[in-house]
């Protein structure tokens, strides 16, 4: 991940932080890829936004076991990011993914949680988190990658603070 990147991430005004995963092992990363942007459209469908337009920052990577592939997501640029609303994307993944039934109920084939972005701990926080050292493997092998609305934001965070710190206002 370029400097750049990182720094980009941190001027972008965050809504949610999701933690992605799926009870099929060794997801490969182009199936990783197309279930996040699934998630995502579904999302902003759901708020009438266009998908393109939301940045979004992916993180993909492996677990305490290599085979356990799953991804995490900054999400940005939402009309309503409450409890109710995070529940519903909780539902829509779910949803995407499936359920696979046993005799006693219906079991999901993959997780969620979706918390409320904290900006005091930096984007950047979020997605390269090492919990323990066992997942430090999964985060030598895994990339941040940036939408083209979320480096678009952060271009024009960056712009406004120079022409604010340039005495230069409303352009």
């Amino acid at each position: 991940m370029a400097m750049s990147d990182i720094l980009a991430m941190n001027r972008i005004d965050w809504d949610w932080f999701l933690s992605c995963t799926l009870a099929k092992r060794n997801a490969s990363d182009r199936e990783l890829i197309n279930i996040s942007w699934a998630l995502v459209r579904q999302v902003a469908k759901r708020q009438g936004l266009d998908y393109r337009r939301l940045p979004v920052a992916r993180r993909i990577e492996s677990g305490l076991d290599p085979a356990h592939r799953h991804f995490h997501l900054l999400l940005g640029g939402l009309r309503r990011v409450g409890a109710p609303e995070r529940m519903v994307c909780m539902a829509i993944y779910q949803r995407l993914l499936g359920y696979r039934e046993n005799s006693l109920m219906r079991i999901p084939n993959g997780t969620i949680r979706v918390r409320l972005y904290d900006s005091r701990g930096g984007a950047l926080g979020y997605l390269c988190k090492v919990l323990n050292q066992s997942e430090a493997y999964g985060w030598m092998h895994a990339e941040v990658e940036l939408s083209d609305a979320a480096r678009l934001a952060a271009s024009r965070s960056a712009n406004a603070g120079l022409r604010m710190a340039a005495g230069v206002v409303g352009k």
